[in-house]
């Protein structure tokens, strides 16, 4: 029987390369749709290769297990085929009447041999099945959870996780202006966009933010109040005291962290909470997030 050839090293290159090339089309042209949709294409196809070789490899273990099971079951005709010529040669030497008592019993030996080998080669061949089952299914099982964390993995644009830090400071802001974290050090899955200072969810999920902000000092500045918001509603608050005298200035640095649960396109931002806010560039104050990695327990491995 012929089965078709399935590369598989070939089919994982295949499938790195070209989801490089789709995430560099999607981040030049900004079309998360076109992603989506190529992507969904490949693991459609990659579906179809897996099924193939799930099939392949459930043909080679029953033929295996069956080459094994007529090895054994050739063994023990040989055996049997050994120790009845050795019983009917020593008859031979015997005289009529000892030879058909001898070979009365070497008969009843040979149908108690073969009624024990014949048990034993059922318990054989219900024991393979029941093997060659758990592992087919246990395979079957890891490449589910491994198809389904790709197509988390894709729908959510692959790693998703930003670094952001300021460049210059700002002062006199209106209050619910976004604070512009604009030097970006890391932005794994091009879902933090620096202008105006937002993240956009690239699929729904767990994710954890950070914020750290350090007050500029301006004589006469009232203490600054922020937030950070999840679709324009406050999640925590952050307070700064840039107050300052010209013979004491007043650097104070305050921080948040949250662990949010979000739908695709929720949008993450840091926003002023009062006017004449102030505070310090020039990479003191940050913002940070990444999203947190998700697994099916509903699958469990059956060893």
């Amino acid at each position: 029987m012929m089965y078709p050839s399935v590369n598989v090293s070939a089919l994982i290159f295949l499938a790195c390369v070209l989801s490089i090339c789709v995430c560099t089309l999607g981040h030049t042209y900004g079309n998360g749709e076109l992603l989506e949709d190529v992507m969904k294409a490949i693991l459609e196809r990659l579906d179809e290769k897996d099924e193939q070789i799930w099939t392949l490899e459930s043909s080679i273990e029953s033929l295996r297990t069956q080459n094994e099971l007529l090895t054994h079951e050739l063994d023990i005709l040989k055996e049997r085929q050994s120790t009845v010529e050795r019983g009917f040669n020593g008859d031979r030497v015997e005289n009529s009447y000892s030879g058909n008592g001898k070979n009365e019993q070497a008969i009843n030996a040979v149908l108690a041999e073969n009624s024990y080998s014949q048990n034993e080669i059922t318990q054989r061949k219900i024991t393979a099945l029941l093997n060659t089952g758990r592992q087919t299914k246990t395979k079957r099982q890891s490449r589910k959870r491994r198809q389904a964390n790709l197509a988390a993995g894709v729908s959510g644009g692959g790693t998703v996780a930003f670094f952001a830090t300021l460049i210059n400071n700002i002062h006199h802001e209106a209050e619910g202006d976004l604070v512009p974290f604009d030097n970006v050090v890391t932005n794994e899955g091009s879902a933090y966009r620096p202008n105006p200072g937002q993240f956009v969810a690239p699929a729904p999920g767990l994710y954890v933010f950070s914020v750290t902000l350090q007050s500029y000092p301006v004589v006469g500045q009232p203490p600054s109040g922020y937030a950070l918001n999840k679709n324009g509603v406050e999640v925590s608050k952050l307070y700064i005291d840039g107050s300052t005298t010209i013979d004491n200035l007043n650097y104070e640095t305050t921080s948040q962290t949250a662990v949010l649960r979000l739908d695709k396109g929720d949008v993450i931002a840091v926003t002023n909470r009062g006017a004449n806010g102030g505070v310090h560039g020039d990479h003191y104050s940050s913002f940070c997030g990444f999203s947190l990695p998700t697994y099916d327990s509903s699958i469990q491995v059956i060893g």
